[in-house]
C-alpha cells in the first residue's frame, strides 16, 4: 500500500508539473522543433551506405535532437526538482558530444577510421566518470555547490554554482572540442579552393557548438537556454548543407576516397588553368612520365604534358570538350602507355565558378588488343608480313595513289614440297619465315605479302623492266642468303617469278594478279628459277627475250 500510495503522489507531483509548464512562450517551442527537425535528419543518415563519417553525423544530430529536447523541456517546466533532472540529463550530450566530434574531424580529415575509434573510447572513459558524478552529487556534493531558479525572458531555468572541482571537469569536454575544432580548420586550410564554399560552411558549424561549449560555462548567461540555442543554429546549419550541397549523401572524406581510389587519373584547373586537383592516378603517371623533372613541380610537369599536344591544349583553353589520344613512356622501364585524354569544361550556375576537368584513362590493354585483332586481320600468321587480303588493299591504296604506274610480282617457290618432305613441315615453315624477312628486307621501295601457301606478291613503284631487273638480282640474293638448318645444312630456295606492269586503266587486281600469274607459270615452264614478264605489259622486255 505504500508502495502505491508513493507511486500515485509521484503522478500527481508530475501532473502539477505539467499543468504549471509555461506553454505560451515561443522560444521553448523553436528549440524543440529543431531537436525534431535534428532527429529527422539521421533518417537519410541510417540507410546504406554507411560509412563511419554518416554514423558519426547520425551521433551529433541525436545528440543535439535530444538536448534541444531537453532544454526546451527545462524551459517549460516551473518546479526546481524537474529542471535539476533536466539538466542532469543535458550534461550526457553536453560532454558526448565533443568526443564524437572529435571523431568525425579525424574521419572528415581522412585519419584511419579503426584507430579513431579506439581514441574515441579512450576520451569517453573520464565522460563516463563525470556523468556518475553528476548524477550522484546530492549525496557526495563534488560536483555543484548550490542551485536556483533564474527568470530570463520571461522563462525560468535553473542556475547551478560549480565547485572548483566541477569547473575543472567542465575543461575537459572543452579541450576535447578545440583539439577537434584544430583538426577541421586545418582540414580547411588544406582543402581545394573549389569546395572551400561548402567546407567552409562545414567548419562554421562545427564551430557553433565548440564555441558554446567554450563560452557558457564563463560569461553569464543573457538567454534562456543559451546552450541550445547554439546547438540549435548547428541543426539549422546541417540542414543547409543537405539541401544545398548534398553533403550528406556522399560524405566528404568519401568524395576524397574515391577520387584518389579512382583508376583514372584526373585533373582539375581553375578558370586560369593552375592546377587545383591531381589524384593518384595521374600524380603516379606523370611523375613516371618526367622522371627527374618532377621536382621542378606537379604544375609544370602537368603544363608540360598537355603543351605536347597543342590541338587538346588549345580547345582546353578555349573551353570546349576536347578528346585525344596519345602515347607516354614511362620511367625508367620506358613502358609505353597508351592514353585516352578528355577535358570538360564546367560551371557552377549560382556562384559563376569555372574549372575545367581533364580524365586521363589508361587503355594501354584495349590498343594492345586492338593491334592484335588489326596485327590477326593483316598479318600472315606464319611469316609476319601482310596477308592476302592485306596485301590486296595495300594495292588498291597505292594504285588510285600512283594512278596505276607501278608492277606487280608474283613468285613462287621452286619445288617446295621437297623440304617439306626432306626436312619435314616444322623446318619448311622455318624456311618460309626465312625467305619472307629476305622478301621483306630486299624490296623496301615497295610491299609484300604472301597469297597462299609458298606463294607471294611483290609490288614495286617501277616500270615492268626496271621490276625485272630487280627480281633477278632477287635471285642472286637468294643464292647468297640460304636457310641454315641447326644441322648447319643450307637450304636454297629458288623461286618462279612472274612480272606485269599496272597500267591506269587496270579494271581490279584480279586482272592484275592473273597476268602475273600466267608469267609466273610460264617460267616454270620454261626451267622454273626465272623471271618472266607478261607478254601483254612487257612488250620490249619479251622482245629482247625472243630475239635472243
Amino acid at each position: 500500500m505504500t508502495e502505491r500510495f508513493e507511486s500515485c503522489n509521484k503522478a500527481i507531483s508530475l501532473v502539477k508539473v505539467l499543468s504549471r509548464m509555461q506553454w505560451v512562450h515561443p522560444y521553448p517551442y523553436y528549440l524543440f522543433l529543431v531537436g525534431l527537425l535534428s532527429l529527422g535528419l539521421i533518417i537519410p543518415l541510417i540507410r546504406p551506405p554507411r560509412t563511419y563519417g554518416r554514423n558519426y553525423l547520425s551521433l551529433i544530430l541525436s545528440l543535439a535532437g535530444v538536448l534541444l529536447m531537453l532544454v526546451a523541456l527545462e524551459l517549460f517546466v516551473t518546479e526546481e526538482w524537474a529542471m535539476l533532472l533536466l539538466r542532469n540529463l543535458q550534461q550526457i550530450p553536453l560532454f558526448f558530444t565533443p568526443i564524437v566530434l572529435f571523431g568525425l574531424a579525424r574521419e572528415y580529415s581522412g585519419y584511419d577510421s579503426v584507430r579513431t575509434v579506439a581514441w574515441m573510447a579512450l576520451l569517453s572513459v573520464p565522460c563516463l566518470f563525470f556523468t556518475g558524478l553528476i548524477f550522484s552529487d546530492e549525496y557526495h556534493g563534488l560536483f555543484r555547490i548550490e542551485s536556483s531558479i533564474q527568470t530570463l525572458w520571461g522563462l525560468t531555468q535553473i542556475q547551478v554554482e560549480q565547485t572548483t572541482l566541477g569547473f575543472i571537469l567542465s575543461i575537459y569536454p572543452i579541450g576535447v572540442a578545440v583539439i577537434s575544432g584544430g583538426i577541421m580548420l586545418q582540414n580547411l586550410i588544406q582543402d581545394s579552393p573549389v569546395n572551400r564554399a561548402q567546407h567552409l560552411l562545414m567548419f562554421i558549424t562545427y564551430l557553433i557548438p565548440l564555441l558554446n561549449i567554450i563560452a557558457v560555462p564563463l560569461i553569464p548567461a543573457t538567454l534562456p537556454g543559451q546552450m541550445g540555442f547554439g546547438f540549435s543554429i548547428m541543426a539549422i546549419l546541417l540542414f543547409i548543407l543537405y539541401y544545398r550541397f548534398n553533403l550528406l549523401v556522399i560524405w566528404p572524406v568519401a568524395k576524397d576516397r574515391i577520387f584518389d581510389a579512382m583508376k583514372e587519373g584526373v585533373l582539375i584547373f581553375d578558370r586560369q588553368y593552375r592546377l587545383l586537383e591531381m589524384n593518384h592516378a595521374a600524380s603516379d603517371w606523370l611523375g613516371r612520365w618526367a622522371g627527374s623533372d618532377m621536382e621542378n613541380g606537379e604544375e609544370d610537369v602537368v603544363s608540360a604534358w598537355l603543351e605536347e599536344d597543342p590541338a587538346f591544349h588549345d580547345a582546353m583553353r578555349k573551353r570546349v570538350r576536347a578528346n585525344t589520344e596519345r602515347e607516354m613512356v614511362l620511367e625508367p622501364d620506358r613502358t609505353i602507355m597508351h592514353l585516352e585524354v578528355r577535358s570538360f569544361p564546367i560551371a557552377r550556375s549560382r556562384s559563376g565558378d569555372e574549372a575545367t576537368l581533364v580524365i586521363i584513362n589508361d587503355i594501354t590493354a584495349h590498343k594492345r588488343y586492338e593491334d592484335d585483332l588489326i596485327r590477326q586481320a593483316t598479318e600472315d600468321y606464319l611469316t609476319g608480313i601482310a596477308n592476302r587480303r592485306h596485301f590486296i588493299d595495300l594495292y588498291q591504296k597505292r594504285h588510285e595513289q600512283d594512278h596505276g604506274s607501278g608492277s606487280l610480282l608474283l613468285l613462287d617457290l621452286d619445288h617446295f614440297k621437297r623440304v617439306n618432305d626432306t626436312y619435314g613441315h616444322q623446318t619448311g615453315d622455318h624456311v618460309l619465315r626465312h625467305f619472307a624477312s629476305l622478301l621483306e628486307s630486299f624490296f623496301r621501295d615497295g610491299f609484300c605479302g604472301r597469297i597462299g601457301g609458298e606463294e607471294f606478291g611483290v609490288y614495286l613503284p617501277l616500270t615492268c623492266d626496271a621490276a625485272v631487273e630487280k627480281a633477278r638480282m632477287f635471285q642472286d640474293y637468294l643464292r647468297d642468303n640460304p636457310y641454315v638448318t641447326t644441322d648447319k645444312e643450307r637450304i636454297f630456295t629458288p623461286v618462279s617469278t612472274g612480272v606485269t606492269e599496272i597500267s591506269a586503266d587496270a579494271p581490279d587486281f584480279e586482272t592484275v594478279y592473273r597476268q602475273a600469274d600466267e608469267a609466273m607459270y610460264l617460267a616454270k615452264e620454261n626451267g622454273r628459277n626465272q623471271v618472266v614478264c607478261h607478254r601483254d605489259s612487257c612488250k620490249q622486255d619479251n622482245e629482247q627475250e625472243d630475239a635472243k
